[in-house]
């Protein structure tokens, strides 16, 4: 994607967003670029990934199999 494609996608995306801030003001009262949003919510998803398995570690038993224990 050339610089101009992705300058009329990035424009696409803030559109997108107002006319979502509109429809749910409640709902979308933060002022952030979806692609902001996006990057908090892969983050969260992180942080509860590793809360969740912050116990398991994994062991390779052989090439094809996986070994999941509590420390």
């Amino acid at each position: 994607m050339d610089y101009s494609a992705g300058l009329q996608e990035f424009k696409r995306e803030k559109m997108e967003l107002t006319e979502l801030k509109l429809i749910y003001p409640n709902l979308y009262n933060f002022d952030l670029t979806l692609s902001e949003n996006l990057k908090n919510r892969t983050n969260e998803k992180k942080k509860d990934l590793q809360e969740r398995f912050r116990n398991l570690s994994i062991t390779c038993v052989d090439h094809n199999k996986w070994l999941f224990y509590n420390i």
